[in-house]
């Protein structure tokens, strides 16, 4: 956690013009039309604010195996079909957008300690009888793999 605070500080990006975030933004949280593969909706704009939409994609790519996750919950939404790989979805933000992209891993790393911080305190509630325990250990077992991988990607 330390080491994964201290690259947050010492590699934090310089502002950038704010815009709408979504703030829990995943596969979870979007419809979409199986049909011809595009968003529908996105739902549960209850963390909406305003910030950098980086903070979205961070979010989003977390929300992605990459791979050396063992920690997902099984039917994940993306256990219903592959939605291709990251980096085709951040060429096509690229493409969208005129932000720059170069500090993206920043973004990744800041999403992984974020989520993993809030599942950690989902088992705490587990730990003091709140919740169910076998959910919390879970969630658990989700925010140390969320850990490991933000700290992967900040000694990279």
């Amino acid at each position: 956690m330390d080491a994964l605070a201290a690259f947050l500080t010492d590699h934090r990006p310089p502002d950038a013009p704010p815009g709408l975030i979504h703030g829990d933004y995943h596969l979870g949280n979007l419809l979409v039309d199986v049909s011809q593969p595009r968003i529908t909706a996105v739902l549960d704009w209850e963390m909406a604010t305003i910030g950098d939409p980086l903070v979205d994609l961070g979010r989003f790519l977390v929300s992605l195996p990459d791979g050396h996750d063992a920690a997902q919950p099984a039917g994940a939404p993306w256990a219903a079909g592959d939605i291709g790989p990251a980096s085709d979805i951040v060429a096509a933000y690229a493409g969208a957008t005129d932000r720059a992209l170069d500090a993206l891993g920043w973004y990744v790393v800041l999403a992984c300690f974020k989520l993993g911080i809030i599942l950690e305190s989902s088992h705490a509630r587990a730990c003091a009888g709140l919740t169910d325990r076998a959910t919390g250990d879970q969630l658990h077992a989700m925010a140390v793999a969320l850990f490991a991988r933000g700290r992967r990607l900040a000694l990279a």
